[in-house]
């Protein structure tokens, strides 16, 4: 009796840089929302910068599954005749540690008016899925719901139980814990700046670098598959007080081993800070991000 599988019964969450989307497979977004929001109005001279920024996830999808299953051979009856529909509730709890280390670096080249540059960055995550099944529940249909209250009882006691085992398993399938270096992102910079403003354009490859296995829940990788990122980012630096917005979109290619193809999605990230000293600036952060659907590819 199959009542599960592993892409429609638990929703496992695999999250890179603290972002997610139901866009992309497993949940895992190659792009972290809010992130660098200070640096988006700071601004960006020539030569070299190194940054690591640190964070810290911690986050759960919770999913209900109803599962049909045909029981009229158990019924002497024809197919479809008697059944089971059977609901089942699951959780994912989500925990993601990591480190973004860039490295970047702006000449004083200049084309189309604009100095040239480059940033590298490499994460490196510590990622755990734990899935869990909080809940089972099954109603007969057709001649199994016209049996005796005792009778459907033991068969409904027997239908939970057999779903709950199957479902425990997958869940335990599903859990698991991973560290390593994430997938490596590279980037041409064109900047144009005025006295007050400046405006940049990044285009970005993300490269399947990390370690990844289609059997686990958490991988450091996003996936087998690449990400191609045009962003354009504006920055108003004032006396005081400074505004960054940025607006990405990602494209997806396929992930050659298990044929998905997570949707593009775009971002869109707003900041206002305020410089308190010659060394600090407080303010906020806004962020907002939609997305297509998965696609599978059909053999």
């Amino acid at each position: 009796m199959a009542f599960l599988n592993k892409n429609t019964a638990l929703a496992i969450a695999a999250v890179v840089a603290c972002g997610s989307a139901a866009a992309t497979e497993d949940y895992d977004l190659r792009y972290a929302p809010g992130f660098g929001g200070a640096d988006m109005s700071a601004p960006f001279e020539g030569g070299w910068v190194f940054q690591a920024h640190a964070y810290a996830y911690s986050g759960n999808v919770r999913g209900t599954s109803v599962v049909a299953t045909d029981l009229s051979a158990g019924f002497n009856a024809p197919a479809g005749t008697a059944g089971a529909l059977t609901t089942i509730h699951t959780n994912t709890q989500i925990n993601v540690n990591g480190l973004l280390a860039r490295l970047s670096y702006m000449s004083g080249t200049t084309f189309m008016g604009a100095t040239l540059g480059g940033t590298v960055l490499l994460p490196l995550v510590n990622k755990g899925s734990e899935a869990s099944v909080h809940g089972v529940s099954t109603t007969l249909t057709g001649a199994a719901a016209g049996l005796p209250a005792a009778n459907q009882a033991g068969l409904v006691a027997l239908v939970n139980s057999l779903a709950r085992r199957q479902a425990d398993v997958l869940a335990a399938d599903n859990s698991n814990k991973t560290w390593g270096p994430g997938d490596l992102e590279f980037s041409p910079i064109l900047r144009w700046s005025s006295e007050a403003t400046q405006t940049l354009f990044i285009l970005t490859t993300v490269a399947p670098t990390g370690d990844y296995d289609a059997n686990r829940a958490a991988n450091p990788s996003a996936g087998k598959f690449w990400t191609f990122r045009p962003a354009v980012q504006f920055s108003y630096i004032g006396n005081g007080w400074d505004f960054g917005s940025r607006f990405a979109y990602s494209y997806n290619t396929r992930n050659t081993l298990t044929k998905y193809k997570s949707g593009g999605y775009v971002n869109v990230d707003l900041s206002a800070m305020k410089s308190v000293s010659d060394s600090t600036r407080v303010g906020l952060t806004a962020y907002a991000v939609a997305s297509a659907p998965t696609v599978k590819q059909h053999d």
